[in-house]
């Protein structure tokens, strides 16, 4: 008698295992998996950066863009199982190309970056400060000293042979 009670349950709790495996696999291979993520600069203050180009590359060349928002915010939804390339590019910073991240059904990947400003000849003489200035002054000066010392030997060495 409680062997016949015990099979109903089983099968009852076999039903409802199946019901929630189906479920499961239908809401997942339903969606597609996202990457997002923020991007943000190297400086001590790791501010983020808008407007960044995000492209997203699968291995069969796809591709996948979008931009960083106000807060350096990106997300790409709706991509398919697989292995993805992250590339960034923003003037004025320093490409990042190929960053490999996987992407599964359903998955939600957060993949941060960090960019690093390009020095540009403004932006190295602000960085190094007001002690530069006077020694990159005084460079020219002995370049000039130097130049000029030259054009005075050679043209007097001329005019001698001559």
């Amino acid at each position: 008698m409680k062997r016949l009670r015990l099979i109903p349950s089983i099968s009852i709790f076999s039903a409802i295992c199946i019901v929630i495996c189906v479920a499961q696999e239908t809401s997942v291979s339903g969606n597609g998996g996202t990457i997002r993520g923020t991007i943000e600069d190297t400086s001590p203050l790791r501010a983020p950066i808008p407007g960044v180009e995000v492209i997203v590359k699968d291995v069969a060349g796809n591709e996948f863009k979008t931009a960083t928002d106000d807060y350096g915010e990106y997300e790409i939804t709706n991509l398919p199982t697989g292995r993805y390339f992250v590339s960034v590019y923003k003037d004025g910073y320093g490409d990042r190309v190929g960053k490999p991240v996987n992407v599964v059904a359903g998955g939600d990947r957060y993949f941060p970056l960090k960019m690093t400003k390009k020095d540009g000849t403004v932006f190295f003489f602000q960085k190094m400060g007001f002690l530069f200035w006077p020694l990159a002054l005084g460079a020219i000066v002995v370049l000039a000293i130097i130049i000029g010392g030259l054009t005075l030997v050679l043209s007097k060495k001329d005019s001698d042979e001559s």
